[in-house]
C-alpha cells in the first residue's frame, strides 16, 4: 500500500516515504486527518530511464509536528491520459511502457481504496461492532430521554492506550555539583543471557563531575560510572573507540562491558543497564537530564523495566464504552535494532515485548494497527529516534496515565496531592540550588538548636517561598514548597539544625 504513517515527537520535522510518484501533486499529507500545510516534498530520483521518475523522499515540515499530531503520507494519481496517439503517429516503446506503468500505478492505487472500503464494509457487518454502535446510540438516547445535557463528559470515552503506572526505582539528587544515587535505588544488572540480576543500593553514592560533557551514569559494585553519552555503544560484536573510556552492552551475552584503554581490553564490572542522563562540567553536575525509572536507552538498545502497567486498546465493550487489556512488565525487556536517522512510536506487547515500529490508533474501534493493517495488542507508550549512525538519541514515553472522565473531579485533583513515595535529599549549605526529580513537595522539618533564626524554601521558577522565624531553641518547625519536574528551588538558613531532622521530596500521586 502508498501509504505510511506517523506520529509526532515535538522534535522531529522530516518523515520519509517509499513508494514511486511522478511528481509533487501525487503525495498527499494530511496532518490529524486533514490537508497539512507548512511543509516541502523532497524527491528522491530513481535514476534515468527510469519509467517512474521518483522512487520515494520525505516530507520536510517547517514546524515539528506534535506528539498528538498524526501524520498520513500517501499516493493519488490523477485517473487521465498522459500520452495521446496520433493515428498515424510512430509509437515510441519507451514512451508506451511510461504510459502502460501509469495506468497500473493508477490501478493499483484504485484496488487500495477498494479494499480499504470492503474492509470497512465488513467492519460494519461485524455483529460486535453493530452492537457496540447500537449500545452507544441507546446509551446516549437515555441521557436526553432524562432531560440530561449531551457534553463531550458522556459522549466520548478517555483513550486509554497509555501508561497508568512507572516505577520510581532510581532515586538521584544533585547537590552542590555531585550527583547522589540514594539508598534503597532499585539497578537491573545483565548477567548472561536472558538473565539480569537486581540491585538495591544499600548505601548513598556519590560521585563529582569531572569533564564538560553530556554524561551517561551507571552503577557498578557500589560506585557509579561516568561515561560521555557519544560513547555509550550496544550490539553483538566490540565497538571501535577512539577514546579511553567507553561502554559496551554485549547483546549477544547480555553483558555490559568497559573499557578504560581505547577497547584494547572490555572487562565485565557487574555494571548496570544506564541509571540516568546528566549534564557535566568541570565545575560540577548542573542537570539531571532524564531518569531511566521504567525506560531507557544504551547505544542502539531500548529497555523496560519491571513493574510498568498500561493498557492495551482491545475494541469496545457493547454500550460502546473502551475495552483495554491491562499489562505490567515481569522482567527486563530490551530489544535492538540499527534504524538510522529515524523516529518512531515505542511500544509493548501483552506478551512481553518491546519493540519500535510504526503504528496508528483507530479510534472508531479502539485498536492500535500496524502499517499492514494488522492488530498485534501493542500498547503505545512513547516516541524514540535516532540518528544517522543508529544510536538512539531519545525515549520519551507518554505520562503515566489514569483513565477517567472529566467529570471525575475527585479523582483529578487526588493527582496534585502528596503521595506516600519519596527520597531523601542531601542537605548542602544554606542557599545550594537543587532540581526537582518529578512534580512534587521539598520540605524540610527540623529542630532548631539556637533562637531567633529563620529557615525557607523557595521555588526559583515561580517565584513561591515558605520561611518561618525561629523565636527560641528547641522548637520544631517544618516548611515546604510545591515544585515542577525540572524547576530549581532553594534552601536558606541561618542556624544549625539538631540531628534527626528531614530534607525530603514527596512525589505527588500523579508522579509516582
Amino acid at each position: 500500500m502508498n501509504k505510511v504513517s506517523y506520529m509526532g515527537n515535538g522534535e522531529i520535522t522530516e518523515f520519509d516515504f517509499r513508494f514511486p510518484f511522478y511528481e509533487n501533486n501525487n503525495v498527499v499529507v494530511l496532518k490529524n486527518n486533514k490537508p497539512a500545510t507548512g511543509y516541502t516534498i523532497v524527491r528522491v530520483s530513481a535514476g534515468d530511464g527510469s519509467d517512474i521518475p521518483y522512487m520515494g523522499g520525505k516530507v520536510v515540515f517547517e514546524i515539528a509536528p506534535l506528539p498528538t499530531d498524526s501524520i498520513v503520507i500517501s499516493r493519488k494519481l490523477s485517473l487521465s491520459r498522459v500520452v495521446d496517439y496520433q493515428p498515424l503517429a510512430k509509437i515510441e516503446p519507451e514512451l508506451l511502457n511510461q504510459d502502460m506503468n501509469y495506468l497500473m500505478e493508477t490501478l493499483k492505487d484504485i484496488y487500495d481504496e477498494l479494499s480499504a472500503f470492503v474492509g470497512q464494509c465488513k467492519e460494519l457487518a461485524d455483529n460486535n461492532f453493530v452492537n457496540a454502535l447500537i449500545g452507544r446510540l441507546d446509551y446516549l438516547n437515555k441521557i436526553i430521554k432524562n432531560g440530561g445535557v449531551l457534553t463531550r463528559d458522556n459522549a466520548v470515552s478517555a483513550i486509554t492506550n497509555c501508561l497508568t503506572f512507572i516505577p520510581q526505582d532510581i532515586k538521584i539528587d544533585l547537590n552542590n555539583g555531585n550527583l547522589i544515587l540514594k539508598s534503597g535505588s532499585k539497578v537491573y544488572v545483565p548477567n548472561g543471557i536472558n538473565k539480569f540480576n537486581t540491585i538495591v543500593v544499600s548505601s548513598d553514592v556519590e560521585i563529582r563531575a569531572l569533564a564538560n560533557r553530556t554524561t551517561v551514569l551507571f552503577y557498578s559494585d557500589g560506585v557509579l560510572r561516568c561515561v560521555d553519552d557519544k560513547y555509550c555503544f550496544s550490539g553483538p560484536s566490540a565497538p571501535t573507540v577512539q577514546v579511553d573510556v567507553a561502554v559496551w552492552y554485549d547483546t549477544e551475552n547480555n553483558v555490559i562491558k568497559y573499557t578504560d584503554n581505547s577497547g584494547n581490553t572490555w572487562s565485565e564490572n557487574n555494571i548496570s543497564l544506564p541509571v540516568c542522563i546528566a549534564i557535566e562540567t568541570t565545575a560540577g553536575f548542573t542537570e539531571i537530564k532524564q531518569v531511566f525509572n521504567g525506560f531507557g536507552y544504551i547505544g542502539a538498545s531500548i529497555f523496560a523495566l519491571p513493574g510498568v502497567k498500561g493498557l492495551i486498546p482491545n475494541g469496545r465493550n457493547t454500550d460502546g464504552t473502551l475495552k483495554n487489556t491491562e499489562f505490567t512488565t515481569e522482567n527486563v525487556l530490551i530489544t535492538t535494532r540499527n534504524l538510522q536517522g529515524d523516529s518512531k512510536p515505542l511500544l509493548l506487547r501483552r506478551d512481553g515485548v518491546i519493540n519500535y515500529l510504526t503504528y496508528s490508533y483507530d479510534e472508531v474501534r479502539n485498536i492500535n494497527y500496524n502499517v499492514a493493517g494488522s492488530d498485534n495488542n501493542w500498547a503505545i507508550v512513547g516516541v524514540w529516534s535516532a540518528n544517522n549512525s543508529g544510536v538512539i538519541t531519545s525515549v520519551r514515553t507518554k505520562n503515566s496515565f489514569h483513565a477517567v472522565g472529566y467529570g471525575d473531579k475527585d479523582f483529578i485533583a487526588h493527582q496534585s496531592m502528596p503521595s506516600d513515595s519519596y527520597i531523601d535529599l542531601t542537605l548542602g549549605a544554606s542557599g545550594t540550588q537543587y532540581t526537582a526529580p518529578a512534580d512534587g513537595y521539598v520540605f524540610l522539618r527540623g529542630q532548631t538548636t539556637v533562637a531567633g533564626k529563620a529557615y525557607g524554601i523557595t521555588n526559583e521558577i515561580t517565584g513561591m517561598r515558605n520561611q518561618i522565624r525561629v523565636e527560641n531553641s528547641g522548637i520544631d518547625f517544618g516548611v515546604f514548597v510545591p515544585v515542577s519536574v525540572g524547576q530549581k528551588f532553594s534552601v536558606k538558613y541561618e542556624g544549625a539544625l539538631a540531628s534527626g531532622y528531614m530534607f525530603r521530596f514527596v512525589f505527588v500521586n500523579g508522579a509516582r
